[in-house]
């Protein structure tokens, strides 16, 4: 095996004995034994925070195999990467990144140069980008109220409310990721490079 972010090869002895058990090689109650403390690797789908750090040690990687300049991603190409389901884990991520590295002289990888790499790429239909918006329509009744009617509640102006919503729900995103801007942009359906710039000040 060659460890992330090394180019030195170490050999390693295993043996799967959860096949064994299934194929009747292995007894179970033995397996349960030594089954002490299992170590599960999360999906790369599960870890959406890792992707930027993951991608700049890859494409720093690529860049020295290649004796090719560095290369970057934009705020979008992060976000396109985001909405990739990674069925192939970081393997598969390291062919994309790879292949838009090769592919443009641009120091700075964009979504358009990840488009064709992510399109050949197998899809397990985890990943579901955000359902349109519903068009708006006009109320069922616009006539004047009737003079019993109750009073509509107090306007604000509507940049006032769209800032209010807007504000609310970036608040709501970003505890319901921890904090994490990208998992949050992509909750919202919005470029990360969108949501920076619609933080407060005090948020950044």
């Amino acid at each position: 095996m060659e460890p992330l972010g090394s180019n030195q090869v170490t050999k390693v002895d295993v043996r799967v004995i959860a096949a064994m058990v299934a194929d009747g090689r292995f007894r179970a109650d033995l397996y349960d034994r030594l089954n002490v403390l299992p170590i599960r690797l999360p999906a790369l789908r599960e870890r959406l925070a890792d992707i930027e750090a993951l991608a700049d040690a890859l494409l720093d990687d690529i860049a020295r195999r290649s004796s090719l300049p560095h290369k970057s991603l934009s705020a979008d190409a992060l976000d396109r990467l985001a909405w990739h389901d990674w069925p192939g884990n970081i393997r598969e991520l390291r062919t994309v990144l790879e292949q838009a590295a090769l592919m443009t002289d641009a120091p700075v990888l964009r979504p358009e140069d990840l488009d064709s790499a992510l399109a050949a790429a197998p899809r397990s239909g985890l990943a579901q980008a955000p359902a349109p918006a519903a068009p708006l329509r006009p109320p069922a009744a616009l006539a004047a109220p009737q003079p019993d009617a109750p009073r509509p509640p107090a306007m604000q102006p509507l940049p006032q409310a769209i800032a209010e919503l807007e504000a609310r729900a970036i608040h709501d995103a970003l505890l319901a990721t921890g904090g994490n801007k990208l998992a949050a942009a992509r909750l919202l359906g919005i470029a990360r490079a969108t949501l920076d710039d619609k933080l407060p000040a005090a948020w950044r």
